[in-house]
């Protein structure tokens, strides 16, 4: 059982969509504010831009495979 499947179980697919929407809207938040400073931390931008990869992608296998009730 993966991470994801444990995290969205309880909820319908208009609910695991808002959720993802919400994550991928902070990880990008966090993405700016480090770009926006004088010195970024390399390290840093890596981790967020892999993040929101991740969370992108569950996105995109959600809208291509809504879960049914």
């Amino acid at each position: 059982m993966g991470f994801f499947d444990n995290l969205f179980k309880p909820t319908d697919p208009e609910t695991k969509k808002k959720i993802i929407e919400t994550k991928i809207a902070e990880i990008k938040l966090r993405l700016n504010r480090e770009r926006e400073k004088l010195e970024p931390d390399p390290l840093k931008l890596d981790v967020y831009e892999r993040e929101l990869a991740v969370w992108q992608n569950e996105l995109a296998k959600l809208s291509q495979n809504p879960v049914k009730k």
